[in-house]
């Protein structure tokens, strides 16, 4: 019989000032055979507070047009990237990166590099992964965004501290619920949010903005 580890994680340990994450980890739920062996299985699921656009406009450190072009794989949050888990503390958090060109930045608080990686929670649209010792870690579940390599997207990102191994990381991770944070532009040439909302223009998009806050282009 396999070692089977269902664990459910609602929200995640993030140090310092976010809007994006609820904060503290809910008690972990452990189901486990008698038997073990190296087979471990692992769902995460996170909880995120619903930010309105307006909201979302007066609390991102970055906003920027930018262009998909790297998602990483399956990443857990220590050094080695590898995956882990302690009997004291549980299993450790599964991420990936998203590497964007950014094509035209909005409002920018961090100073943005023409190159910028967000940090996102949970499993990469890639793949499933397996340790280098050869002890295969089943994930269940899958990203909390629809971007994929390609796509030229309105991004809401702050700058926040994620939980480590060894500490915490300083991160840019999408604002509030990820689904929000993101307005990817279609075959029509409009920017899409979630399906039941209507698209916009990236002029509108700005122009929302602007109205708001200060930002490095016009409507």
């Amino acid at each position: 019989m396999s070692y089977k580890l269902q664990l459910t994680l609602i929200g995640i340990l993030v140090v310092g000032l976010t809007a994006g994450l609820a904060l503290g980890v809910l008690g972990p739920r452990f189901q486990r055979p008698r038997e073990s062996t190296s087979s471990i299985t692992i769902e995460q699921e996170y909880s995120y507070f619903s930010l309105t656009r307006e909201e979302m406009i007066d609390q991102a450190g970055v906003i920027f047009l930018g262009k998909v072009v790297n998602i990483s794989s399956t990443q857990w949050n220590q050094d080695s990237g590898e995956p882990w888990y302690d009997e004291a503390t549980g299993a450790g958090l599964q991420l990936h990166s998203i590497e964007f060109e950014v094509l035209q930045p909005i409002v920018d608080t961090v100073g943005l590099d023409k190159k910028v990686t967000i940090t996102a929670l949970g499993i990469s649209p890639l793949d499933n992964q397996a340790n280098k010792e050869g002890n295969e870690v089943m994930t269940q579940g899958g990203p909390d965004h629809n971007l994929k390599v390609g796509d030229e997207a309105v991004i809401f990102a702050v700058k926040t501290d994620l939980a480590w191994r060894d500490g915490t990381r300083p991160i840019l991770e999408l604002i509030g619920d990820p689904m929000d944070a993101h307005f990817i532009r279609g075959d029509d040439g409009l920017y899409h949010g979630r399906p039941n909302e209507k698209p916009v223009s990236l002029k509108e998009l700005i122009t929302q903005i602007a109205q708001r806050r200060q930002t490095l282009v016009q409507p």
